[in-house]
């Protein structure tokens, strides 16, 4: 009798378990099919103070030189 309950819990799980040990496999990534336009990123401004070479920290509308003080407006 105890062989026949075991018997048909064998049937009834080992399907269950393949459906679970195929689910679990590693799958190899598929490209993703992404159709939103690329981001498009801002691009600093980047100064040079026309005194000295040195960069210029932007203040507004303006920059200023850390290096020999000089300033003006772009």
């Amino acid at each position: 009798m105890e062989g026949l309950i075991l018997l048909i819990l064998g049937v009834i799980f080992l399907p269950v378990y393949i459906l679970v040990a195929r689910a679990a496999e590693k799958k190899p990534p598929t490209e993703s099919k992404d159709t939103r336009p690329p981001v498009q990123r801002l691009r600093v401004k980047r100064t040079t103070c026309p005194n000295c070479g040195s960069p210029v920290m932007d203040r507004g509308a303006g920059w200023e030189c850390g290096w020999c003080g000089d300033s003006g407006y772009y």
